[in-house]
């Protein structure tokens, strides 16, 4: 906020914030490949144009919704989230689409079904001004299919996505687990996995950087997890670095789905996010 204030201070006319600064603004987080952007300032028209040193410009004629943050013009997630779909890959928009629905409540920016209440706006607007849809835009769509709201970052969002392309099932997105106490008067634990197959006590979690403090208190909780019949897959930023990486984790998943169902269970594809978002319209249409 303050370089974009001092940014504002060189300028006569109102700048309008947009891109990978809206999202760090709204405290958002933003993708690794968008992760350097420098300040973006948008410009609506060639007249609205400014050229400022230490800030890029980014041109948008489509129509545009901001609001107003310690005085500053800056556009709202869901903007954002538009601008920046043709600069990411599918799964990223994915990603940063999950972005905006966080768990917890200070971070969440908007719902699922508000979300796609503003894209339903924009498409309607944009069709108003008898303008094509901005690039990027179907994967805005498709991803609309496939996010899911209540995540906590985006590798976890990536570890799901990875999981579905290769065929698995989607799992469940940070579901709450009850762990009974050791002692009779000890109170039932409450913990959440980044994502999990219930019906086969399976979570598939993340494994970042900890601090010692929150090792610590990892442990007590994978202990407690275990103890009460829970399978747990680890995945790194590793797991996702290429093709072979992606499937070989998804084939560990399906192997201790396999050995806790009694049932084979193979990978496949993979998938891409397209076909993911087909499939789920598809189910969508075939459960009304």
């Amino acid at each position: 906020m303050r370089r974009c204030a001092e940014l504002q201070q060189r300028c006569r006319t109102p700048l309008l914030f947009g891109g990978t600064t809206s999202l760090r603004v709204h405290g958002i987080d933003v993708p690794t490949a968008l992760e350097d952007e420098p300040i973006t300032v948008v410009y609506t028209s060639d007249k609205s144009r400014h050229r400022i040193a230490d800030a890029q410009g980014f041109q948008w004629q489509h129509p545009v919704r901001f609001v107003i943050k310690e005085g500053l013009r800056v556009v709202s997630p869901e903007t954002a989230w538009l601008m920046l779909a043709h600069r990411l890959e599918p799964i990223d928009v994915v990603a940063l689409g999950d972005a905006l629905m966080r768990r917890h409540r200070e971070l969440q920016r908007t719902t699922l079904e508000q979300l796609r209440e503003d894209v339903g706006k924009f498409t309607v607007a944009t069709h108003q001004l008898g303008m094509r849809m901005p690039r990027g835009f179907d994967a805005c769509l498709d991803a609309l299919d496939v996010m899911r709201e209540g995540t906590d970052s985006m590798p976890e969002s990536t570890m799901r996505l990875t999981l579905m392309m290769w065929g698995l099932p989607c799992p469940e997105v940070n579901p709450a687990i009850g762990v009974a106490a050791a002692g009779r008067d000890a109170p039932a634990r409450r913990y959440f996995a980044d994502c999990a197959y219930p019906d086969l006590k399976l979570m598939v979690e993340y494994d970042g950087k900890h601090h010692e403090d929150r090792w610590e208190k990892d442990l007590r909780r994978l202990d407690d997890l275990a103890a009460a019949g829970w399978t747990r897959v680890g995945a790194s930023h590793e797991d996702f670095r290429d093709e072979q990486s992606a499937r070989e984790f998804a084939q560990r998943v399906a192997q201790r789905m396999t050995m806790l169902s009694g049932r084979r269970v193979e990978v496949s594809g993979p998938l891409t996010i397209h076909k993911l978002a087909v499939r789920a319209r598809r189910q969508a249409r075939g459960a009304r």
